[in-house]
């Protein structure tokens, strides 16, 4: 941090007391968490920023004793499913099969996290049905491919995705308008802002980010 002029460190452990990500992991890792936070906390300082990733479904950590330690926690919004349910949806709708932004947000608020506290992750990137190959799942590919399939909206889900010709969803992704719609639920909730992985999906215009700053910076 000091050689390079950050400010602050987020954690990204995926996850404490879980074996699936193939990594070493113990019972005790939920309290070894939390106690890793306050020594890093301890070195860095009050000053600097000290945050980390939560998964959808708000598990694995003590999120009430984080909390003293952390300035926000960044929730990661996207990969709970693929085609033909959304792996991003805001709203639960018939094309969610595992959990929506705004159940997983309510979730984390009542498991302790406070809404000024807790960001909304957003995807730069899709998921693309298997049998079908685009190049790349980056917003920008996604784009380039709503002629050749047809772009639907899901009013419910308040998301957007490709189909063929059966109607069978093919890509869900992000899009300027779910984004938006996005940006006006945090603005509802009072939710601390936006974070999005990652910057390299957006178009060279910057239509992803252009709607996450107008929506969340200067509130429109």
């Amino acid at each position: 941090m000091d050689e390079f002029g950050l400010d602050g460190i987020d954690l990204d452990w995926e996850y404490p007391t879980n074996p699936g990500g193939g990594i070493s992991y113990s019972e005790a890792d939920t309290d070894n968490f939390t106690l890793l936070l306050r020594d890093i906390r301890a070195c860095i300082g009050a000053e600097a920023l000290l945050t980390f990733a939560t998964p959808t479904p708000g598990k694995y950590f003590d999120y009430p004793a984080c909390l003293p330690y952390v300035d926000f926690i960044n929730l990661m919004g996207y990969d709970v499913n693929h085609p033909p349910y959304h792996h991003a949806a805001l709203h639960r709708s018939e094309r969610v099969d595992a959990i929506s932004m705004d159940e997983s947000v309510n979730i984390h608020l009542e498991l302790g996290v406070p809404a000024d506290k807790l960001v909304l992750g957003v995807p730069f990137y899709g998921h693309v049905k298997d049998g079908y190959d685009f190049g790349s799942a980056r917003y920008h590919d996604i784009a380039a491919y709503e002629g050749e399939l047809t772009r639907e909206w899901d009013e419910v889900a308040q998301a957007p995705y490709l189909a063929d010709g059966n109607g069978e969803m093919i890509v869900t992704y992000d899009d300027p308008r779910s984004l938006a719609a996005k940006c006006a639920f945090i603005r509802e909730k009072n939710l601390r802002g936006a974070m999005y992985w990652e910057y390299s999906g957006d178009t060279e215009a910057q239509d992803l980010l252009r709607t996450l700053f107008l929506g969340v910076v200067e509130g429109k």
